[in-house]
């Protein structure tokens, strides 16, 4: 994924289930360490995946106001 968010990288179709910390963090022009805060404090909707952080895809959605019913998977 670019540093720097695009018209593709925001379309949350093209975009995995769980991001990581640096792929949120990109899309949120946030510090990572405030997404792994976020992602503790469970202001985030996340996991954690061996030692690391994953964001869920939805949270990228709530986070553009896009609602959920009007996502299309491919």
């Amino acid at each position: 994924m670019p540093k720097r968010p695009t018209r593709n990288t925001l379309d949350p179709r093209r975009l995995p289930e769980l991001l990581t910390t640096a792929q949120y963090a990109a899309i949120a022009q946030c510090a990572e360490a405030t997404v792994r805060r976020r992602l503790r404090m469970g202001e985030l909707d996340g996991c954690k995946v061996g030692s690391l952080w994953r964001v869920r895809r939805h949270e990228v959605e709530k986070l553009l106001g896009i609602d959920p019913s009007e996502r299309i998977n491919i």
